[in-house]
């Protein structure tokens, strides 16, 4: 995140970014293998959206897309969102 943000990324595009991440993760979770025709993924990366989850159950997939939603809210609209951002990431 230091490297990407001193490197001139905006925070905003990390967070949506972040969002964007959690949203296919939760969306593979639910739809399945379906999600490769669907939501045009590589099979690689709906098996490593499968790793990341490490076998959570589909409530606590859904709470970490939440919290990313709601974390990269809060985020971007703090006063120092690298900050928000590296507790998001966290």
């Amino acid at each position: 995140l230091n490297r990407a943000l001193h490197s001139g990324a905006d925070p905003a595009v990390l967070a949506r970014d972040f969002v964007s991440h959690w949203r296919d993760i939760f969306l593979s979770a639910v739809v399945g293998e379906r999600w490769i025709s669907d939501g045009g993924i590589s099979r690689e990366d709906f098996v490593e959206m499968a790793r990341q989850t490490g076998g959570c159950d589909l409530a606590d997939v859904q709470d970490l897309y939440r919290l990313a939603r709601e974390g990269a809210d809060e985020a971007v609209r703090g006063s120092n969102p690298s900050y928000g951002l590296e507790a998001l990431i966290v």
